[in-house]
């Protein structure tokens, strides 16, 4: 399980951090109880951004299995490569709707104002910095999935529509059918013959789409260097998020232990 996982179970776990509304009063006065501005910024924002880069973790690791499935795909030449796409794209879509909900807590400025003066406002501020740096490591990722989604997609326009594309024509050149041939029986007499594919053989790989132990073919397809390098980035962020757990942790445990502001009268 992921650091922010642990880290944010404790803080789900916990009682409310704003204080508890006082008892009815026999005069029934109204009291308005004041919450430390950093207990609530824990118990919003802060929450929000890690249940954000929860979801992302698990996301982040279907793109990984869906690399690897792609890697086999690639290797036996399979039909299936574009229903890999489109879940790639899912995974990507996701992540996007994700990100944006993060970038939303932790860009608000009354929580996490742009020049910190108190002690309050620089722990917030290192929370953010913290989170941030996590969201960083998996906009990263993102970047990889979504790119690697469109630079297929773009070379198999060039390919199906080769003719016609603009991307492969020179740039002055007019996008315009080629001549039809004198009689219908002169037509790709010239052409030469497309080789048959090749089919790549079924090789032995690690379970749970794991491709590094005998990669064989499927290991040396491009899907399988992705995935790797996905792999790498899921390492980096356990790190990033081990370091946040270790800021976030000790502020929530202050918030819970802490008592109540008094009551202005």
């Amino acid at each position: 399980m992921p650091v922010v996982a642990m880290f944010v179970a404790m803080l789900l776990a916990q009682e409310p951090l704003a204080a508890p509304s006082p008892q009815p009063s026999p005069l029934k006065q109204i009291i308005e109880v004041k919450s430390r501005p950093l207990c609530a910024t824990l118990g919003k924002n802060v929450q929000i951004a890690l249940v954000g880069l929860m979801k992302n973790d698990d996301v982040i690791e279907s793109g990984r299995r869906e690399f690897a499935k792609m890697a086999w795909d690639q290797a036996q030449g399979s039909a299936a490569l574009g229903v890999d796409r489109l879940a790639l794209k899912n995974v990507a879509s996701a992540m996007v709707h994700n990100l944006y909900a993060i970038d939303q807590v932790l860009d608000d400025p009354a929580r996490f104002p742009k020049n910190p003066s108190t002690s309050d406002e620089r722990a917030a501020d290192r929370m953010k910095a913290a989170l941030q740096a996590v969201e960083d490591r998996q906009k990263a990722e993102l970047n990889l999935i979504d790119g690697t989604v469109e630079t297929d997609e773009l070379s198999e326009m060039r390919h199906d529509y080769a003719g016609f594309n603009p991307t492969v024509n020179k740039p002055n050149q007019s996008s315009v059918p080629a001549a039809s041939p004198a009689a219908i029986t002169d037509a790709g007499v010239a052409a030469v013959p497309k080789a048959a594919a090749t089919i790549a053989p079924l090789t032995s790989g690690g379970a749970n789409g794991n491709l590094n132990g005998d990669p064989g073919v499927s290991g040396t397809s491009p899907a399988a260097a992705f995935m790797r390098e996905l792999e790498n980035g899921q390492t980096s962020g356990v790190q990033l998020e081990s370091e946040a757990s270790a800021i976030i942790v000790p502020i929530a445990q202050e918030c819970r232990s802490a008592p109540p502001e008094s009551p202005s009268p």
